[in-house]
């Protein structure tokens, strides 16, 4: 049996001996992305308003953000599992995510804080997710080819979107301050899922995985950055949005995700070694918030707004099992 039916590398094995320990990573290539309202590419929004002299400068285009959405990166995911009994197991594993976009607008686009008179600067978008599963399986042989590993655990996440903006009093002039706003949300809560693989030939299977969790955390906001400043044309002008912690507490996220791949076994004199290659999905529903308006920092109108944060990509496994 464990030579026929091989899910996920190697999961198969777990019919023929009662103990076994098993351990992967994989390599992750994915993009995040915030969908819902828009929310965090409005902060860099050109829009119509004064310069520095006084001038009215056209909006230049809404949204130019666009050029400056988050970039696919780089991660890892690293795994454990101990089968303790036939058909049974416990699997710890921990995804990690974290990537940088920079970018400017172009030349001549206003800042889209609460005063006029600065223009656009340097831009940059910094994304980090972390995941932690601890599950307990229970293996299913469907017949000589199939296999269903049902699980239940628990699910701990993390997710830190920070935004940063370097505004110029002049077009061509150097930053004049940093703008930082951190949206982030961490929670956890009790995940189940369900594994089906489908043995071809000669060590090939087939799989495809769901899961979900459903995550009790806190959605927080951080802003700073923000100062009054001297106009030549104004004097002192006034920013409308300060720089301030909210915090939202007892949110909870629904957490969604599914996996298609193919797998190889290669039996070893000591274990198996398996390679994976398939895509992710995965949506942590309205899980960011931020009360600033409409957007990060368009507006000091107090409207919360929120948004998914979604991953998707391609990962690469390498597992061991003995």
């Amino acid at each position: 049996v464990s030579c026929s039916i091989l899910f996920a590398s190697s999961m198969g094995s777990a019919y023929a001996q009662s103990t076994l320990w098993e351990v992967g990573v994989s390599a992750l290539y994915l993009q995040p992305s915030l969908a819902g309202n828009g929310l965090g590419y409005s902060t860099f929004s050109s829009y119509a308003g004064a310069n520095n002299s006084g001038v009215i400068v056209s909006a230049n285009g809404a949204n130019q953000i666009n050029n400056v959405t988050p970039k696919w990166g780089l991660g890892f995911e690293i795994e454990g599992a101990f089968y303790y009994r036939v058909g049974s197991d416990v699997n710890l594993n921990w995804y990690h995510l974290h990537e940088n976009t920079h970018g400017n607008l172009p030349a001549g686009s206003l800042f889209s804080g609460s005063a006029d008179g600065m223009y656009a600067g340097n831009l940059q978008l910094a994304t980090t997710w972390d995941a932690l599963n601890v599950e307990l399986g229970k293996h299913i042989l469907l017949n000589d080819r199939k296999l269903l590993r049902l699980h239940a655990g628990v699910e701990v996440a993390r997710i830190k979107n920070t935004f940063i903006n370097q505004p110029k009093i002049f077009e061509t002039g150097p930053p004049f301050l940093t703008t930082t706003d951190k949206l982030s949300y961490s929670g956890w809560g009790p995940r189940f899922g369900a594994d089906f693989g489908y043995a071809v030939n000669n060590g090939f299977s087939l799989y495809a995985k769901a899961a979900g969790s459903v995550l009790v955390g806190t959605a927080r906001q951080t802003v700073s950055g923000y100062h009054d400043y001297f106009s030549s044309n104004y004097g002192v002008v006034v920013f409308g949005i300060p720089n301030y912690t909210a915090s939202n507490r007892n949110v909870v996220v629904p957490e969604l995700e599914a996996k298609l791949g193919i797998a190889y076994s290669y039996k070893l004199a000591q274990g198996n070694l398996g390679v994976d290659l398939g895509y992710l999905w995965m949506n942590y529903l309205n899980a960011i918030t931020s009360y600033t308006g409409v957007g990060i920092v368009s507006s000091s109108v107090g409207i919360p707004a929120t948004s998914n944060f979604n991953l998707n990509g391609l990962y690469l496994r390498i597992i061991w099992t003995g």
